[in-house]
C-alpha cells in the first residue's frame, strides 16, 4: 500500500485541484444547454486520467491499482459501448454512452490518482464546498440581499442544479461526508457540522422533494447504524422506533406524500416494455420508445401532444428497460461488489441514499449525480487495492506510450465536451428574423397584384414581408397561391412555419413533407419537421428527422441541441 503512483511533493497543487474541483461541481451552473457543471466533471475526469498516463511514461511504470469492483465497471461500460455501436441511431445513443464513458474514466482514472491518503481532506473539501451550496440553495429562497448581493428568488430552490431535484440528490450524497465531522476531533469541525446539518434540513424542506426527504433520511439512518453500532446499545431499537415515528409524520402528511402518483403508470408501462423487449430497446432510446407502449390511462393523464414521458422516473427500470437483462444484471453486480466490500460508513451511506433516490427519481440520466455517484466508488478503490506493477522501459516509444495515449484522448475529448457549448453559442448568434416592415413597401405589392393577381413574384416577397411581422394568416395566403403558381421546396418549408407557428402542427407536418417531396435534401425542412414531431409528442419520428439533419451537416448547431433536449 506505501507504492503511490504520485510524491507527496506535488501535494499542495493536488489539495488546489481537489478544492477546485468540488467548487466547480457546486457553483458552476447546470441549467439546460448550459451544462458547465458537467464540463467540469468531464475535465477532471481527463486531468486525473492524464495525469496518471504521464507519471507512467516519466516513470516507465504504473502501479496499477486492482480493486474488486474493476471488472464489474469495466464489464457495464464495454456492454453500453458494444450496445452503442449496434444501435442503429447513434444521436439517440450518444448521450448514454457518453455518461457512462465519464463515469468509468472518474472510476479508473480519480481512484488510480487520489492517494490513500488524501481522502480524509476530499472528504472534508466536500463537506465544506456542499455546505456553501446549500447556503446559496437557501439564500435562493429567499432571495433576500445581503448588502449589495442579490441572487433571484427561487422557490423551491435549485441552487446551481438546474432542477430542485438534481438539488436535493447532491444534498443526499453530501450528508454524509457532513455527518462525519460530528467524529473529528475538533470542536471547530463539530460546530461547521451541526451548521452545515441545519442548512441542509432547511433547503430539503423548502425543496420538497419526496424522494430526496426518503433518501435522506434512509441515509442519515445508515450512517448512524454503520458508525455506532458497536458503541451504542440498542442502536436498532432506536433506528425502528425513529423509523416509526417518521412513518406516523408521513401518515400524517399523507396528502403531501400521495400527490401525483401517476408515476405508477409509467413504472408499470415501462415494466412492460422491459418485458417485451428482453435485450432492452437501446441505450438512451426510453423517450423515443415508450410512446409505442403507453397505456390509454397513462395517455389520458399525460396527453401526448402536450406532456413528453422522457424518463422510467425510476433508475433500474430505465436500465432494464433500454439494455435489457444484461445491461441491469451488470449495473446491480457493480452495486453488489461495492456493497460487499465497503467498509466506510460514508461511503456505503451516500451510495445507499443516492440509489434509493433514484427509485424515484431521474437524476442520475442528467449524468451530474451518476458521476458523483462512481466518484464514491473512486474513492472507495483509492483506500481499497492490490498493486500490479505495468513497466514500460523495454524500448523508447513503450515508455512514450502512455503519454501519446493522454494527447490522443485530450485531442480527440476537448472538441467532443466543448461540442454542446458551441451549438449553443452559434444558435444564440443567430440574427431575429422577425422585424417591422416599412408600410409602403406592402401597399406597393398589393398594387401589383391588384393589376395582376397571379404575379409570383409579388406574392411571394408580399408573404415573407407579412411574415417578418408575424402577420401570419396574409402571409399564409400569399405564400399558399405562390406555391400553386410555382411549387417550391422553400415555399412549402416557408407555409409549414406559418401553419407550426398558429399552432396548426398537421398542415406543418404535411407542408414540410411537400417541401422535402421537392428537395429530399432539405435541411431546413428536416430540421423543421423532426421540430414539429417533437412538439407533437412523437419522438421517435423527431429523431428520424434529427437524423436526417445531422447526416446532412454532422454539426448542425440546431440539430444536436435538439437531440440533448430530447433526453431533458
Amino acid at each position: 500500500m506505501k507504492s503511490y503512483c504520485h510524491t507527496v511533493k506535488h501535494r499542495p497543487l493536488r489539495t488546489a485541484l481537489y478544492i477546485a474541483f468540488f467548487l466547480a461541481l457546486a457553483f458552476l451552473i447546470d441549467v439546460k444547454h448550459y451544462r458547465l457543471k458537467l464540463l467540469a466533471l468531464e475535465t477532471g475526469a481527463l486531468i486525473f486520467l492524464t495525469a496518471v498516463l504521464f507519471n507512467a511514461s516519466l516513470k516507465a511504470k504504473i502501479m496499477f491499482r486492482k480493486n474488486v469492483m474493476d471488472k464489474w465497471v469495466l464489464f457495464y461500460f464495454l456492454y453500453v459501448l458494444a450496445r452503442y455501436f449496434l444501435f442503429p441511431d447513434k444521436n439517440i445513443a450518444r448521450m448514454e454512452m457518453e455518461k457512462n464513458l465519464l463515469c468509468a474514466g472518474l472510476f479508473f482514472g480519480a481512484g488510480q490518482f487520489i492517494l490513500p491518503s488524501e481522502t480524509s481532506s476530499i472528504r472534508k473539501i466536500f463537506a465544506v464546498t456542499a455546505a456553501l451550496a446549500a447556503l446559496y440553495g437557501l439564500w435562493q429562497n429567499f432571495g433576500t440581499p445581503i448588502g449589495h448581493m442579490r441572487v433571484p428568488k427561487i422557490s423551491p430552490p435549485y441552487a446551481t442544479f438546474g432542477n430542485q431535484n438534481f438539488f436535493a440528490a447532491y444534498l443526499v450524497i453530501a450528508l454524509p461526508f457532513m455527518l462525519e465531522l460530528f467524529n473529528d476531533k475538533k470542536l471547530l469541525w463539530k460546530i461547521f457540522a451541526a451548521g452545515g446539518l441545519t442548512v441542509f434540513a432547511l433547503d430539503f424542506y423548502y425543496i420538497g422533494s419526496r424522494g430526496g426527504i426518503l433518501a435522506a433520511s434512509a441515509c442519515a439512518a445508515l450512517w448512524f447504524y454503520l458508525s455506532y453500532a458497536r458503541k451504542i446499545k440498542h442502536i436498532k431499537k432506536i433506528i425502528f422506533i425513529v423509523a416509526f415515528v417518521m412513518l406516523c409524520v408521513i401518515y400524517a402528511k399523507r396528502s403531501f406524500w400521495m400527490r401525483q402518483t401517476t408515476r405508477l403508470l409509467i413504472w408499470r408501462d415501462t415494466l412492460v416494455m422491459s418485458v417485451k423487449n428482453p435485450l432492452g430497446v437501446g441505450p438512451g432510446a426510453f423517450a423515443t420508445s415508450f410512446p409505442d407502449y403507453a397505456s390509454e390511462e397513462l395517455k389520458k393523464t399525460y396527453p401526448q401532444k402536450k406532456y413528453i414521458v422522457n424518463f422510467a422516473h425510476n433508475e433500474y427500470l430505465e436500465i432494464f428497460a433500454e439494455l435489457g437483462f444484461p445491461g441491469i444484471i451488470l449495473f446491480l453486480m457493480i452495486l453488489f461488489s461495492f456493497f460487499k466490500n465497503c467498509r466506510n460508513p460514508v461511503y456505503v451511506s451516500a451510495a445507499g441514499g443516492i440509489l434509493i433516490h433514484n427509485l424515484f427519481s431521474v437524476n442520475m440520466r442528467f449524468i451530474i449525480t451518476a458521476a458523483m455517484l462512481y466518484f464514491l466508488f473512486a474513492l472507495f478503490r483509492a483506500e481499497n487495492f492490490k498493486i500490479k506493477k505495468i513497466s514500460f522501459d523495454r524500448n523508447y516509444f513503450e515508455r512514450l506510450f502512455p503519454a501519446l495515449v493522454s494527447v490522443a484522448m485530450l485531442v480527440f475529448f476537448i472538441p467532443k465536451m466543448i461540442m454542446p457549448i458551441r451549438a449553443l453559442k452559434m444558435t444564440s448568434a443567430e440574427p431575429d428574423f422577425h422585424e417591422k416592415v416599412e408600410g409602403g413597401k406592402i401597399v406597393s405589392l398589393k398594387k401589383k397584384l391588384a393589376q395582376n393577381s397571379g404575379d409570383y413574384d409579388a406574392l411571394y416577397n408580399l408573404g415573407w414581408l407579412y411574415a417578418k411581422e408575424k402577420n401570419w394568416k396574409p402571409a399564409a395566403d400569399a405564400f399558399i397561391k405562390a406555391v400553386k403558381i410555382k411549387p417550391s421546396p422553400g415555399l412549402w418549408n416557408n407555409i409549414g412555419n406559418i401553419f407550426f407557428e398558429t399552432g396548426n402542427r398537421p398542415r406543418a407536418i404535411e407542408a414540410y413533407k411537400n417541401a422535402l417531396a421537392l428537395n429530399p435534401d432539405m435541411v431546413d425542412s428536416h430540421f423543421n419537421l423532426g421540430y414539429t414531431y417533437f412538439y407533437e409528442g412523437r419522438l421517435k419520428e423527431a429523431a428520424a428527422e434529427f437524423r436526417e439533419v445531422l447526416r446532412r451537416d454532422k454539426n448542425n448547431a440546431k440539430a444536436i441541441m435538439m437531440m440533448a433536449k430530447m433526453k431533458e
